[in-house]
């Protein structure tokens, strides 16, 4: 995961008091999203420096949503926001304002196009509705699940290795561990040393997967925790229904970090 991570309060904890409902976090699978209410349209001070010209930032802040922002370790949703009469948004990026909760649906548009969306705010906006992209989320909670199970997979070689940050991007996934003096060491300079134990992780991922299991989420203490083949920890992110959803997951290699190991992988990119 690892369990250790810091993750964004805003994703963490309970519903009451954000501004925005996190539906994402009761429903991994949600991809389609109406009646949202728009509550804020809001242009950004600066122009991003790759905008086309004419175009700006525009953030977006709904009273739900499904997107979810990027955090945790875990990539923002992408996707898109429509409404009748209303220019259609596509979102390349969202995330957590710490605040209030309030989740930001960042677009780069057309000037008249973001003052269509500020203009509709008011005592009576339109319905939203988020879609976002299957393929991309179905990716991303693959990536995250993985990583949660590294760590079992870790556990169950006795490696003593303390889960740290974790990084679940498709594009560079990682799990970083913390060593003590009880830890399993590894001569780095010695390539049958890694060798062998990324085939150690290797093989008890692929027992892991094809053992399968649900993967269950509960609030304790207002805290958001995962559970998976027996791990648990807090977590924000979205995830696979059951362990057995994870599919193909390599082990790619192992590298030291600052006295830490570092152990890479990818999953194969939803059909």
């Amino acid at each position: 995961m690892g369990c250790m991570q810091v993750l964004p309060t805003a994703a963490l904890t309970k519903q009451d008091g954000k501004l925005t409902e996190h539906v994402f976090l009761s429903d991994t699978y949600l991809f389609d999203l109406p009646d949202c209410g728009l509550l804020e349209a809001v242009v950004a001070a600066e122009t991003p420096k790759d905008a086309p010209a004419g175009h700006i930032k525009l953030s977006i802040v709904l009273d739900r949503t499904i997107f979810h922002p990027q955090g945790g370790g875990q990539p923002a949703d992408i996707g898109e926001l429509s409404a009748t009469d209303l220019p259609t948004l596509k979102i390349s990026m969202a995330s957590a304002r710490k605040e209030d909760g309030a989740v930001l649906h960042d677009c780069v548009v057309a000037q008249r196009d973001a003052d269509t969306w500020v203009a509709a705010v008011g005592s009576s906006p339109p319905k939203v509705h988020c879609r976002i992209d299957e393929k991309v989320r179905r990716t991303n909670a693959r990536c995250h699940s993985a990583g949660h199970l590294l760590d079992k997979a870790a556990k169950e070689l006795d490696l003593k290795w303390i889960p740290g940050k974790g990084y679940h991007f498709p594009d560079g996934a990682y799990v970083e561990y913390v060593l003590n003096e009880d830890s399993r060491k590894i001569d780095m300079k010695k390539a049958g040393d890694k060798d062998e134990i990324i085939k150690q992780l290797q093989a008890a991922m692929e027992r892991l997967v094809n053992t399968g299991g649900a993967v269950q989420i509960e609030y304790k203490a207002d805290v958001r925790h995962v559970s998976m083949a027996g791990e648990e920890c807090p977590c924000g992110g979205t995830h696979v229904k059951d362990v057995a959803d994870l599919g193909k997951v390599d082990i790619k290699k192992l590298t030291s970090k600052s006295g830490n190991i570092r152990v890479s992988y990818t999953v194969a990119s939803a059909a």
